[in-house]
């Protein structure tokens, strides 16, 4: 096997992250250019004006974006080919918010909302260098998961109504479909959150099939009396979160970036994974206050009325190098992991002489994604015990 030749923390220092403070000289400060500075415009598409901004600012070798707090809105992605790590890879790909080839730059507010319209990446930064985005919070205007309240059994059978406002759905053809805001996938892994904090009490993949009983409750189609549940779910209280098979896009996306600082970032949904790095080194993701505070981390929006955050990891970083902090962050009622920490392996599947190899990626969510550039060192490994070969 051959892997991408990266630096780590050792175990110990891993241990400390929660009490590392990392400052790269990023924080939300005053340029020496005047600040550019951007307000929200109700619900109006605020795609061009923020790029032009961040186009401007560059330009000039750097500098700050203030945004004024307030609820911002994108509407208009576009196509890129980037390939994700651990990310379904049809490509071309929406991005809405394409920070590329940006350096020394600063994207700061007290707490700018942004809500995007679709199923795209909403922040994507590559080949960036000495950037910090300080004070936002990331959600999607359609929730990628669907929550469910549980009404009771029926022959074993669970009934199981929504609020059609937040997470629409349909029925054709028998079979419980996602919708609204490019959503339109069958939703099959059920996952049961219960008890006094809504804990994941249970998980199971169905076919989507349902019988609908009302506008908006529905009755599924698959036994759940006798799974095997951590608290026993309970009607009015007990939520079905439902979501497909699909990982279309992360929330925010870092590739080929150098000394990234995330501070006071929340996510509160996304189609995929909150925040992935890939093949980029230095990145700090952490909350100004305590983790109590909850500034920085992957939460719904208060209010929202929503207890389920992201359906898949808060964090993820793969094929990293340098120093990896996340610290004083709050990361809630996400359907898989808060940090995951991984390089990737490529199988060596046979040799051509006299000096090449052919290797293959073995993950799906794998395909087409850039390993290793030219010019870089790569290293053998034993496939049984991961040691150097």
């Amino acid at each position: 096997m051959v892997s991408r030749s990266i630096r780590r923390p050792s175990c110990r220092k891993l241990a400390a992250l929660c009490g590392v403070f990392v400052f790269f000289g990023m924080a939300c400060r005053s340029a020496a250019a005047e600040p550019r500075c951007l307000a929200p415009d109700g619900v109006a598409d605020m795609t061009r004006p923020f790029m032009e901004a961040v186009a401007e600012l560059n330009g000039k070798g750097g500098g700050e974006l203030r945004l004024a707090p307030g609820e911002y809105h994108f509407r208009s992605p576009v196509k890129r080919g980037w390939y994700v790590s651990n990310h379904d890879n049809s490509l071309p790909r929406e991005v809405f918010l394409p920070i590329e080839g940006v350096t020394n730059v600063t994207i700061c507010s007290t707490r700018a909302e942004f809500v995007f319209h679709g199923c795209g990446i909403a922040i994507g930064l590559v080949h960036c260098e000495d950037v910090t985005i300080k004070g936002i919070a990331v959600d999607y205007s359609r929730p990628h998961d669907s929550e469910w309240r549980f009404a009771g059994f029926d022959g074993g059978m669970p009934v199981i109504e929504t609020d059609l406002g937040k997470f629409p759905f349909s029925t054709d053809g028998g079979a419980l479909r996602s919708a609204g805001d490019c959503m339109h996938a069958d939703e099959c892994l059920v996952m049961v959150f219960g008890g006094n904090d809504y804990e994941k009490t249970c998980a199971e993949w169905t076919s989507g099939a349902c019988q609908r009983l009302s506008d908006s409750r529905v009755k599924l189609l698959a036994n759940f009396d006798k799974l095997r549940y951590v608290a026993r779910p309970v009607p009015n209280e007990t939520v079905f979160v439902l979501r497909s098979s699909r990982r279309p896009a992360p929330a925010v996306f870092v590739a080929r970036t150098e000394r990234l600082l995330l501070e006071d970032v929340v996510v509160r949904s996304a189609p995929g994974m909150g925040v992935i790095c890939q093949l980029s080194g230095d990145i700090t993701v952490r909350g100004s206050g305590t983790a109590a505070d909850r500034t920085a981390g992957a939460m719904p929006r208060e209010g929202s009325g929503r207890i389920t955050s992201l359906q898949a990891d808060a964090t993820h970083f793969s094929n990293c190098r340098g120093l990896v902090t996340v610290e004083n962050c709050t990361f809630e009622r996400m359907c898989d992991d808060a940090i995951n920490v991984h390089s990737t392996c490529l199988k060596i599947d046979r040799l051509l002489p006299p000096n090449r190899l052919v290797a293959k990626f073995v993950h799906k969510q794998a395909k087409g994604f850039e390993l290793f550039a030219p010019g870089e060192k790569v290293r053998f490994i034993k496939a049984r015990t991961m040691e150097p070969g």
